[in-house]
């Protein structure tokens, strides 16, 4: 097969990795911290003390980000941004009375948890909620014009989250194929022989490049369809979550 008809430019593959210069634990620290900063009773300096440890871990993590050559592993953390910038105004803005006396769950009596045992279950809960639930849902800092979903039984909700995961799950791994084929399939039919350099949605035929466009569009679209139906399944199988809070969080994530 001719590569310049088939649209496709051929070059051997670099599969030649460079090892792992740096250590993943601030970027598991990350998190870890966040969620001990919430979990500790209100006391003065926290804010402080915490503040600078999330930012020189922030720091850290960008100085020396390659503790991995596995996506799989790499790809959680390429998010972690949203979440611990997130809890870190939630901490600096909130005074020495922390963010229990300004967070709390619409279904719940104001401030909450200043009434919570540190460490306790109750206070893990919240503060995991608040970590995860970045939009507010349910929550007195809401964000506004936000659509009502109606309420659902919990074994109604868990049973359609476990559906809409296998169903995108198999069809991720149909796109996850078709991109096997359609970009890292040279033309001599060597598979992962492809130079990622060279990947491009074009093509000399305007029906394969539209199928490649098609395919490179859809497939994070699913797979992150099946990370949230996976997380809203646990959050509300756990407690952590309320089958309509999960529900309109997902909504609203899906939406630009």
């Amino acid at each position: 097969m001719n590569s310049k008809a088939s649209g496709y430019q051929y070059v051997a593959a670099n599969t030649n990795l460079n090892q792992p210069e740096s250590s993943i634990v601030p970027h598991v620290s990350l998190f870890i911290v966040q969620i001990i900063a919430l979990l500790l009773p209100p006391f003065r300096g926290r804010r402080a003390f915490f503040g600078l440890l999330i930012i020189g871990l922030t720091i850290q993590t960008h100085l020396e980000p390659h503790f991995t050559n596995s996506v799989a592993l790499a790809q959680p953390f390429t998010i972690s941004w949203s979440y611990y910038m997130a809890t870190l105004v939630k901490l600096l803005l909130s005074g020495d009375e922390g963010p229990e006396a300004h967070f709390w769950r619409l279904n719940s009596a104001e401030k909450e948890a200043l009434e919570f045992r540190a460490f306790g279950w109750a206070k893990l809960k919240w503060a995991l909620a608040l970590i995860a639930n970045q939009r507010g849902i349910g929550w007195n800092h809401e964000v506004k014009n936000v659509p009502p979903v109606k309420t659902r039984r919990k074994s109604v909700f868990l049973a359609a989250q476990a559906f809409q995961f296998f169903k995108c799950m198999l069809i991720a791994d149909l796109l996850g194929q078709m991109s096997i084929r359609l970009f890292y399939t040279s033309p001599n039919g060597q598979v992962g022989q492809m130079n990622s350099k060279y990947l491009t949605l074009h093509h000399n035929e305007m029906r394969w490049s539209f199928l490649k466009s098609l395919v490179f569009a859809s497939t994070p679209y699913f797979m992150l369809s099946m990370q949230y139906a996976q997380f809203a399944f646990v959050a509300v199988a756990v407690g952590l979550s309320k089958p309509e809070v999960s529900k309109l969080s997902l909504v609203l994530i899906k939406q630009p």
